[in-house]
This record gives structure tokens, C-alpha cells and sequence, in this order.
């Protein structure tokens, strides 16, 4: 089964281009988009979900990876090292946290259980 890896890799930016973590290549697709807006503290937050042409809004605070704010995680898949695959390879994480806002990388792999 595949699983994101939860040990966060830095978001790597050259040029004006966010680069693929594993290859280092420029050809990242972005394939999915998850967005939370969340008042501080707030047990709901307003969720929509993008993937294809479809969009889901929802009152959920499940899977923000802000504990207290909002979030935006991004699916990606890296044109070099995942041609076979048309499931995100990466997940480049946007969040807010006590007035910071902060970047991660998380990489998909496979999970041995």
C-alpha cells in the first residue's frame, strides 16, 4: 500500500521553478489541490477538494495540516521519475501556524504493512 511519508524533505526552489525532491527535475504536474480556511482554533473548517473537473466543498477539519489555521496541500506528480504513474508522487504542503506560515515536501513511498 502507498502512504506519504510523514519525514518532510525542504520545498527546493531554483529559478522560479519548485523542483521534483527525488530527481531534482522541473516537470512537476500539479494534479490535485486541497484547501482549508480555518478561523483560529475553529473545530470546522470551510474544505474544498479539486480533482479533475470535479470540486467538493465541505464544513471538515480532517487532514488540515495547520493545528490551528489553515492549509493548502497540492498534489504533484514529477513528469521524470513517476512517467508510469498518473498518481501524485509528491505533496507540497503550504500551512499557517501561530502567525508563520510554513513549506514541506512530503514524497510518496511505499509502506511495507
Amino acid at each position: 500500500m502507498k502512504d506519504w511519508n510523514r519525514t518532510t524533505v525542504p520545498v527546493v526552489v531554483i529559478g522560479d521553478k519548485i523542483v521534483c525532491p527525488t530527481c531534482n527535475g522541473s516537470m512537476l504536474h500539479q494534479v490535485e489541490v486541497k484547501v482549508w480556511f480555518r478561523r483560529e482554533d475553529a473545530d470546522k473548517a470551510t474544505f474544498a477538494h479539486v480533482l479533475g473537473d470535479a470540486v467538493l466543498v465541505d464544513r471538515k477539519n480532517y487532514g488540515n495540516p495547520s493545528p490551528r489555521r489553515s492549509g493548502l496541500k497540492i498534489m504533484l506528480r514529477c513528469e521524470w521519475c513517476h512517467t508510469d504513474d498518473l498518481r501524485p508522487s509528491h505533496e507540497l504542503v503550504i500551512y499557517q501556524h501561530k502567525g508563520e506560515t510554513f513549506t514541506e515536501m512530503r514524497c510518496h513511498i511505499e509502506d511495507e504493512s
